[in-house]
This record gives C-alpha cells, structure tokens and sequence, in this order.
C-alpha cells in the first residue's frame, strides 16, 4: 500500500515538473517572438514611410497627395491606390509634383521648431521669422514685408 502512495506521488511531481517545463519553454518561445516581432516592427517603420495629404500652396491643380518611401526615406515615390487594392508607383515624387517634398520638408523644420520654441512671434523672434521664410512663408506688418535679416 506504501509503495502505491509513493508511486501515485512520484507520478504527481512527474506531472508538475513536465508542465513547468512545458510553461518555461512556451513562455521563451512567445517572449522571443515578441521580441522578434517588435525588431521587425521597428525595421518596417524605419524603412517603409508614408506622407499623404493635401496641399494647394504647391499646385492648386492637385490638391491630394500619396507618397511612399521603400528605403527609410532616401528616395519618394508617388503612389496611386489600385481598384484591387493594390499601390501602383506612378514616378519619382519631384517628378510628379514638383516642390512637394520641399514644401513638406519645411512644413516639418516649422512644427519641429514651434515644438522646441513655443509659438513663432515674428516680432521679436528672427530665427523662428527665419525658418517661417525658408518655408516659403513672408510675414508683413502694416503692408510691410518683415525679414529675419535687415537688408544690406
């Protein structure tokens, strides 16, 4: 009788430690494809980039915009979405429209700046007057145009 209860003991700890195992190795097995999953995540989003939008201060005969990065933003294309779902590469971005990228560009130094500054007063801010001009932006006063450098 002795020897069945510690049989049925043996077997009950057999059990434990095989489902404690089980449990480790399933658990490394989900942490390592977390952890793979979130890297490629980080690649995907490095790498493959979207500007989409609207904008007529650039062309007013195409106020709509889909731009695609395939290499971290190196090169940008121009994008049409298929009737099957699908993404056809139309040209070069500059190709397409012309200015657009360097219009976003500056629209980013201008948010970049007013979230580092604070908001642009172009009364007693030259730099912030400065990065508003490189962006294609002119202020006036009474009829006056404002510059970040006085005149020569």
């Amino acid at each position: 009788m002795l020897g069945n209860e510690y049989s049925g003991m043996q077997l009950l700890v057999v059990a434990v430690v095989a489902v404690t195992v089980a449990f480790l190795l399933g658990a490394t097995f989900v942490w390592n494809q977390a952890a793979s999953d979130r890297r490629a995540l980080g690649h995907f989003r490095q790498t493959y980039l979207r500007k989409q939008g609207g904008t007529t201060m650039v062309d007013p005969r195409i106020p709509s915009y889909d731009l695609r990065s395939f290499d971290g933003g190196k090169n940008w294309y121009a994008v049409e979405q298929t009737w099957d779902g699908g993404v056809e590469i139309l040209d070069h971005a500059d190709v397409v429209y012309p200015g657009l990228l360097k219009h976003l560009e500056s629209a980013d130094a201008i948010l970049a700046y007013v979230s580092e500054h604070g908001p642009i007063n172009p009364l007693t801010d030259a730099e912030g007057l400065r990065v508003m001009e490189e962006a294609g932006f002119s202020v006036t006063l009474d009829g006056k145009p404002l510059k970040s450098t006085p005149d020569s």
